[in-house]
């Protein structure tokens, strides 16, 4: 399967270590380049610039399923156009906005658009056991607690890498 990522921050690089460990081939979309060789230390094979239109176009039908992480509004044409036919569209990121689908390439296409949240109880111990077998761990950046207003700045200007945990 082809997975693509949108969005590589604390929910995304984790979709990417997933994918990856699942037998995924990954591809990450950014609108940041300098997280091209992080993202690749996390398992994707491929690394394109949202806002590059030719490296949109080139990948183009190419991915099965588009891991949506981003919080933020973005172009969902862009994204559908992406898809392969029967392809996927996942969002776990939650734009503060509408999302507002074109129907063509849905429709034509047989695309979906589907949400996902955390699961219950046995979803969270299987993804528990999957990542102690593949060694799968957030990267988290630790900052004192008397730091909480500095570190919500990180967060808020996505200087973040890629979690911040607070400690004592």
């Amino acid at each position: 399967m082809k997975v693509g990522v949108v969005g590589i921050g604390g929910l995304g690089h984790m979709a990417v270590k997933y994918a990856k460990a699942m037998g995924s081939e990954v591809t990450v979309f950014s609108t940041s380049p300098d997280k091209e060789a992080e993202a690749k230390e996390f398992g994707a094979h491929h690394f394109r610039i949202w806002e590059n239109a030719d490296e949109m176009k080139k990948a183009q039908s190419s991915q099965d399923l588009i891991v949506n992480a981003a919080p933020a509004e973005i172009n969902w044409e862009t994204a559908l156009n992406l898809l392969a036919n029967n392809g996927t569209l996942c969002l776990v990121g939650l734009p503060t906005c509408s999302v507002n689908i074109p129907v063509t390439p849905l429709v034509f296409g047989q695309k979906s658009v589907v949400g996902s949240i955390v699961g219950g109880r046995k979803l969270m111990r299987e993804m528990l056991d999957f990542s102690a077998i593949h060694g799968i761990t957030p990267m988290v950046e630790t900052m004192p607690l008397s730091q909480v207003n500095e570190a919500m700045d990180k967060v808020a200007a996505n200087k973040a890498r890629y979690r911040i945990v607070l400690t004592a």
